[in-house]
């Protein structure tokens, strides 16, 4: 076989909590550099990745709502989409209105717009987290699909709890995420995140303890085990910053423990790996087996 190289991207950013224009200006800021000689194909950001992430209530988060990929968001990664000519992937909140019932619906959701400009895909978080159940709606199901301008590339989409068994009830080896992927056949997984550093109804002091890489990644790559020595890389693009808890009702605040990478899981091997702190963008060329 011979070998596909993909160029991938990644941005690690703190947005800046329901003021999604000011988040937008420090990720312009921060991919200010790269022009389309970089030859970037794919770039992903992170979960909610302009919005913030923790919010009281559906009445709190409803004038962030977008509506396929026709609000800022979609806006900007068709903007950065055409100006790199590559695939953006970027969390952000969805909404969607039954026109027969009116019956509305919010997603945790992950859009991807092509080079063009145009939606490919857009995918709602199916593993629901204690703070996205203030206001979302749980996905349908986990997804993997081609991307025809990338040879046919088979890319799995996930974000955040997705990756842990279902309301961490699920038996902790049934890995439905990573199995469902290999069942797939995913090439890639494409995965945003806003991953915390404790629960919010832990101790103060387990709140206080700031976020360690090695025992994040190491984690990831344990929940995703079924793919390891399988020809699929891992391309995670999580959060930094913390927000306060208080809007869900419990105490303290949520540190966000960054961590965004890129990972070989054949080997397994970590090809890019950003701090736990700082915002940035971290770029690896990956080897995909051509079909």
């Amino acid at each position: 076989w011979r070998k596909m190289r993909l160029k991938v991207a990644v941005l690690q950013l703190a947005p800046v909590l329901g003021q999604p224009e000011q988040s937008m200006a420090k990720a312009d800021e921060l991919l200010s550099r790269f022009t389309r000689e970089h030859g970037i194909q794919l770039l992903v950001l992170p979960e909610l990745a302009f919005t913030g992430y923790t919010f009281a209530d559906r009445n709190a988060i409803r004038p962030l709502m977008e509506e396929g990929g026709t609000g800022p968001t979609g806006t900007w990664c068709a903007k950065h989409a055409q100006r790199l000519n590559c695939t953006v992937a970027c969390g952000y909140p969805r909404r969607e209105v039954d026109p027969a019932t009116s019956a509305e619906r919010m997603y945790n959701s992950m859009l991807i717009v092509g080079p063009d400009g145009s939606v490919l895909k857009m995918y709602d978080k199916h593993h629901l987290y204690i703070t996205d159940k203030s206001w979302a709606d749980e996905g349908a199901e986990f997804t993997s699909f081609e991307l025809p301008h990338l040879n046919g590339l088979k890319v799995g989409l996930g974000i955040c709890m997705d990756i842990n068994p279902y309301e961490f009830q699920a038996p902790f080896s049934a890995c439905e995420f990573a199995r469902f992927h290999q069942a797939s056949k995913s090439d890639i997984i494409i995965f945003s995140s806003a991953w915390c550093n404790c629960h919010p109804d832990d101790a103060p002091e387990t709140k206080a303890i700031p976020p360690d890489a090695r025992s994040t990644v190491d984690y990831w790559i344990t929940r995703l085990e079924p793919l390891l020595r399988k020809p699929v890389h891992f391309i995670c693009a999580d959060r930094v910053g913390k927000e306060p808890l208080t809007p869900i009702g419990k105490q303290g605040h949520t540190t966000f423990c960054g961590c965004s990478c890129v990972i070989n899981l054949e080997e397994p091997k970590l090809l890019g790996l950003l701090d736990t702190k700082t915002e940035g963008v971290l770029t690896s060329e990956i080897e995909i087996a051509d079909k």
